[in-house]
């Protein structure tokens, strides 16, 4: 079974810090990056090269909005779980390009089943290219 990347970028320090223990007691997947701002992310994530960023849009930033978008620019680009507090903007932001949507309150259960769809698909195709 193949290692699942995993980079963690949340300005919430309890959210960023239960995402980094939940997955690293997940079989198979290790957090490879932790970022509280989104200034500089695109860097960080070439660097490390994530297969998945769990990425909280509730972060503070003027060009959010643009972040979906330059994240398809990257060689190695990760597998997008936008964590939210605005269900409404569901539709925009799978649009804008987030493969998967979680709701910031849900229980950890619910984010099972989207890094198993992650796994499964990373060790189906090998690494996923943007």
């Amino acid at each position: 079974m193949a290692l699942v990347r995993v980079f963690i970028a949340s300005g919430d320090e309890k959210l960023r810090l239960a995402l980094m223990m939940f997955v690293d007691k997940e079989e198979g997947m290790a957090v490879v990056g932790l970022s509280d701002r989104l200034s500089g992310l695109l860097t960080q994530l070439r660097g490390s090269e994530p297969d998945a960023l769990l990425l909280d849009l509730d972060m503070p930033s003027a060009w959010k909005a643009n972040l979906l978008r330059d994240l398809h620019t990257i060689n190695h680009r990760p597998m997008i779980v936008v964590f939210t507090n605005r269900p409404e903007e569901k539709e925009s932001i799978l649009q804008a390009g987030a493969d998967y949507l979680i709701a910031k309150d849900a229980p950890p259960d619910e984010l099972v089943p989207i890094l198993n769809d992650i796994r499964l698909s990373r060790s189906n195709s090998g690494p996923h290219v943007g």
